[in-house]
Formats: C-alpha cells, sequence, structure tokens
C-alpha cells in the first residue's frame, strides 16, 4: 500500500510534523477499518488503545490469536503488532502493514 501523493504545499507540513505524518499515515492505511471516536468498525477503535488491556473493547470479535494475549498494549507492543502481525499473535485477523515499517 503506497500512500497517496500529497502536493507539493501538503508535503512541506507533513514533512516538518510527525503528527501531520502520522494522522496522513492512518486516514492512507489504518482509517478503512480502525476509528479514532470509539466505533468499532472492520477493526475495534484505536483511541486510547496504550494501556488498554489486549483484545478488550466489548462488542468486538477479536481473533482468538490476539485473545490469548496478555498484558496491555504498549508502545513497543503496538510496534511489533503493527510492524509483524503474524509474529505477534499467529493467525490473527490484522494484514500486514509492511509499508508502516519503512515509513516509521
Amino acid at each position: 500500500h503506497d500512500l497517496p501523493r500529497l502536493s507539493d504545499d501538503e508535503a512541506l507540513v507533513v514533512a516538518a510534523n510527525p503528527i501531520a505524518r502520522g494522522h496522513s499515515y492512518f486516514q492512507a492505511q489504518c482509517s478503512s477499518c480502525h476509528s479514532l471516536a470509539g466505533e468499532i468498525g472492520i477493526g475495534p477503535p484505536l483511541n486510547g488503545v496504550v494501556g488498554r488491556p489486549i483484545a478488550s473493547i466489548d462488542g468486538f470479535g477479536y481473533s482468538s490469536a490476539l485473545s490469548s494475549r496478555q498484558g496491555a498494549w504498549t508502545k513497543s507492543r503496538l510496534h511489533a503488532f503493527i510492524d509483524h502481525p503474524q509474529e505477534f499473535a499467529p493467525g490473527t485477523t490484522m494484514p500486514s502493514t509492511l509499508s508502516w515499517v519503512n515509513r516509521r
């Protein structure tokens, strides 16, 4: 998955602002499945994910691979899951996001 081409003005803003870069990536790669406002979609909502127990959103049908993981989401666990979902939770339904690894 490649990010859509940005205009020259957008590229300057994104290059100078890592938050804008993350927002741009989220909109292009993640927002079709995940919400930042608490709504359950194809994937669970991601607002407040750091510190939240893994696979803990009521009403979302997590895979058994992710449901069996213990502990809470930390920054390092999120990076491991996003970078290599099948290594973090073999059998998860989260698709590979290798383009994120190269952009981080």
